[in-house]
């Protein structure tokens, strides 16, 4: 985790939110006054995804409903409701030949992240990279190319791609309101979400609150025995999961800051790995 990230860290707390950056300490600077709305509505619901991954030799974190899974020669997308696509057939020298990682348990996040990142399946172009004949590609997830395979490598295709495909938004910095403790950026909007009390809270750019869904909070707690003990709650400190494990790193999430539709990971004491999903009903 990068120190920008760390300031979030409350006793080893992440924070979920909607997707954004995190941001900084507030500042000596005169913000807007907090205009505050009534407290939005809904259902934060996190359900466990078990057995998504068995029986892989690598997958790969979720990118929205579809991650990259490998098994014997394999390689293909497993949905978050258990459907599998077969896309094409590659020895797990070709998977990982950029991979500088070591290939073993050692480094199953970093393994995890880097699968996610070089196959990622983009949903927007419903589509996913695929190797044939030594050359790779774009195909979508029946195995009917998008773009022909015709690239040397994954770091080629994805330099083109990177040429094609529109930059995508950013932020700049907003202070933050008066009195806030805790704040983060909204790339989205130009606003910040806030943590008052015990509240979190989403306002815009003038100190006005907006309507956004109900967030939740997320501890991690590590006894001196080693044991870990996980705790979701909802924004009301209603618990929604507690999960346990005495296996070290135990948790793994792509960032601080989630939302709606995103996942989280956990490495169970039998070794494998549990993806998580948080949803709004």
């Amino acid at each position: 985790m990068s120190a920008k990230r760390g300031v979030l860290a409350l006793a080893a707390a992440l924070l979920l939110l909607a997707c954004g950056c995190a941001g900084e300490q507030a500042s000596a600077q005169s913000t807007a006054q907090l205009r505050a709305l009534k407290p939005v509505e809904g259902t934060v619901v996190v359900t466990q995804h078990a057995g998504l991954y068995d029986g892989y030799e690598y997958f790969g974190a979720f990118t929205g409903d579809w991650a990259f899974v490998y098994s014997q020669g394999q390689a293909g997308y497993r949905a978050a409701g258990g459907e599998y696509k077969p896309l094409y057939t590659a020895g797990a020298d070709v998977i990982l030949q950029q991979y500088q990682g070591p290939a073993d348990e050692t480094d199953l996040w970093q393994r995890m992240d880097w699968l996610a990142g070089q196959y990622a399946y983009l949903p927007g172009a419903a589509m996913a990279p695929y190797c044939a004949d030594g050359l790779w590609g774009f195909c979508d997830l029946n195995g009917t190319p998008v773009l022909e395979a015709q690239f040397a490598s994954l770091a080629e295709l994805w330099a083109y791609q990177e040429t094609v495909a529109p930059p995508l938004p950013t932020a700049e910095p907003q202070q933050p309101p008066e009195g806030a403790e805790t704040w983060w950026e909204d790339p989205a909007d130009e606003g910040f979400y806030v943590l008052v009390g015990e509240k979190i809270r989403r306002y815009n750019a003038q100190g006005t609150e907006l309507t956004s869904q109900p967030l939740a909070l997320l501890i991690l707690a590590t006894d001196d025995k080693g044991k870990s003990t996980l705790t979701i709650t909802d924004q009301d400190g209603r618990q929604l999961l507690q999960l346990t494990s005495t296996q070290p790193d135990p948790l793994h999430t792509d960032g601080e800051l989630r939302f709606d539709g995103d996942w989280f990971y956990w490495k169970t004491d039998e070794g494998s790995v549990l993806p998580c999903r948080i949803t709004v009903e």
